[in-house]
């Protein structure tokens, strides 16, 4: 069954669309007119995604400086209250994975030194060679 002719909606001229792509297309296949209707498509995209793009400039222009984050760019982008409330919560957020760090590692030290083996404990162990 034929798709049925529709304006296209850069020329608004009359056009029957590819039958691979159906009702889906909406430009004709001059070449001006994709080009518009990608043109718009994607400006439309960027409309909806600006914090999305905003976000991603600063996060290069942050790695670009040395490939680490320099303070100063930080308060410039954040202002200097947040940028101090951002490093004070950075550095209680290392300091609280440091301790559960070396928490765990006593844990694991003590489980370590209860699962050694202990010395002889009967006569089979003595026909044995110590390790």
């Amino acid at each position: 069954m034929p798709i049925k002719k529709r304006p296209c909606c850069v020329c608004r001229k009359w056009f029957r669309p590819d039958p691979r792509v159906g009702a889906r297309q909406r430009a004709c296949s001059a070449e001006s007119c994709k080009r518009e209707r990608h043109r718009r498509a994607c400006a439309s995209w960027r409309k909806k995604n600006a914090q999305g793009l905003k976000e991603d400039r600063v996060r290069a222009r942050l790695s670009a400086e040395a490939g680490g984050l320099d303070r100063q760019v930080v308060r410039d982008e954040m202002g200097t209250q947040a940028a101090v409330v951002l490093e004070e919560s950075l550095r209680l957020l290392v300091s609280g994975t440091r301790d559960a760090f070396r928490t765990q590692v006593l844990g694991i030290t003590r489980e370590s030194i209860r699962l050694l083996p202990r010395g002889r404990q009967d006569a089979t162990d003595a026909a044995r060679p110590p390790p």
